[in-house]
């Protein structure tokens, strides 16, 4: 998916004002890519590590999906912007639209056709929230398992 991003796509996401702004950019990146796709699903923000480490968790897993034949979407270029609006977000509590925005209008586009969940991802709520969308709309789900796509000393 990263070979389907412009540069006109990498300044919309800097300038994208909300997550549903966000969501749109991806969708039309989405779009253009003729396969069905797979998304990596775990524990970034809440669930145990640090953003860092998690995010260094993804990366591998995706990489390694990659590697394997799987055509990945990659949340990991929206990160930066998403992190942005997290911090500018109003709202009390956990930051429910990166879920409802951002999320759900790419899953419910069904061009993501498996989700592989990294370990522990029940102690995370957007990837608990993942778990359930995907499964009401019938998208294969696969868990990954513990210190074989990637990295567990990442945690430590």
């Amino acid at each position: 998916m990263i070979a389907h991003l412009t540069a006109e796509d990498r300044q919309m996401m800097v300038r994208a004002k909300n997550f549903s702004e966000l969501a749109e950019i991806a969708l039309r990146i989405i779009h253009k890519v003729p396969y069905s796709l797979t998304q990596v699903c775990g524990s970034i923000t809440t669930g145990g590590g640090t953003r860092a480490q998690n995010m260094r968790r993804f990366a591998l897993a995706i990489d390694r999906l990659s590697k394997s034949g799987e055509c990945m979407f990659s949340q990991m270029p929206f990160e930066k912007t998403m992190e942005r609006l997290v911090l500018s977000w109003n709202g009390k509590g956990y930051c429910w639209p990166v879920l409802e925005e951002f999320y759900r209008p790419i899953f419910e586009s069904q061009r993501i056709q498996r989700a592989y969940f990294l370990p522990r991802w029940e102690k995370s709520t957007g990837a608990t929230w993942e778990h359930d969308i995907l499964t009401r709309l019938g998208i294969e789900i696969w868990m990954l398992p513990d210190g074989v796509w990637y990295d567990r000393n990442i945690l430590d």
